[in-house]
């Protein structure tokens, strides 16, 4: 079987390919990397009977030659083979291509042979929902509530998503159920969600939440500067989301026209009603000016930061 992974989202591309290992002999399992490999090596390999295995599977990855030509200096490759490769493919062979890139080209001869012949599957939508958790913890019960909790709790950062459920996964291995405690008790809080509690905090006025998210991301490690920049961006995407929406645009076009993922696009719409226009450019411009006289060395950063918080 002949297999043509590509998009954006390699890190499910990856899972899929782990899959596909899962019954294969390591000792029949080979991989390659096309910019320094020659592909006509590659279908002779993949037209071989494993000595180790009747099934024997090779990867492909910077598989180049299904896109369109980049600026990058690459091998030429003699595609001939893998051409007849494709009408009369070895059926003990699993030949996996990944494709690094949102689309393939279409007008090229032998991707229009791979989706005739092969197996052709897109990875560029990433879709962060409670079912994607769920499937993540597999066999573990886990409620949709706890799961959505977790992936406000962890964020949209899919390899570090997969290491907080493994985690808790390895913990709970013996009864194998998941409850909102276990998820507080095993994971990390992400710097985004508490950026989102202290910016909530700060535009409620409610001092004390927002002095104890401000000290919680202190605990961290994260630095007061970075913490102002964040603040300074978070409120400018605030004010630029407003003012799209006021437009008519709807999330999906907010997200293509600010480059930002539908995520934080969503969050943000929830809770934009809340801010009048005046006062997040009053904070914008507020931090930006903190920012200069913290860099010119007229403020203590922690201090001046600390009071930022207790004043607006």
């Amino acid at each position: 079987m002949i297999y043509i992974f590509y998009g954006l989202n390699t890190f499910l591309i990856d899972k899929e390919i782990e899959k596909l290992k899962r019954n294969i002999d390591p000792l029949s399992y080979e991989k390659y990397d096309l910019e320094n490999s020659n592909m006509t090596d590659i279908v002779m390999h993949a037209d071989e009977v494993s000595l180790f295995s009747s099934k024997q599977m090779i990867v492909v990855e910077n598989a180049y030659i299904f896109m369109a030509s980049t600026n990058k200096k690459l091998p030429e490759q003699n595609i001939d083979g893998l051409e007849a490769y494709f009408k009369n493919p070895n059926p003990n062979t699993i030949l996996v291509f990944k494709v690094e890139k949102d689309k393939l080209d279409e007008r090229k001869k032998i991707v229009k042979l791979a989706k005739e012949k092969g197996y052709l599957k897109e990875y560029n939508k990433i879709d962060h929902t409670p079912k994607m958790v769920l499937d993540l913890f597999g066999e573990y019960s886990i409620t949709k509530e706890d799961a959505t909790f977790l992936l406000e709790r962890v964020g949209n950062n899919l390899s570090i998503l997969e290491q907080e459920i493994e985690k808790i996964k390895l913990y709970k291995n013996e009864d194998k159920t998941v409850s909102k405690e276990d998820i507080l008790l095993l994971t990390s809080q992400n710097i985004d969600t508490d950026i989102f509690n202290l910016i909530d905090a700060i535009l409620t006025r409610d001092k004390k939440v927002a002095i104890q998210s401000y000290q919680e991301m202190i605990k961290l490690g994260e630095e007061p500067i970075m913490i102002l920049v964040m603040l300074a961006n978070q409120f400018r995407m605030i004010y630029q989301v407003k003012k799209l929406y006021q437009r008519g645009y709807s999330e999906k076009d907010i997200s293509s026209e600010l480059k930002v993922h539908w995520y934080p696009i969503r969050k943000t719409l929830g809770r934009m009603q809340q801010y009048d226009e005046d006062t997040l450019i009053s904070y914008i411009q507020k931090l930006a000016n903190l920012d200069i006289a913290i860099k010119k060395g007229e403020v203590d950063k922690g201090i001046s930061l600390e009071m930022f918080i207790l004043n607006v």
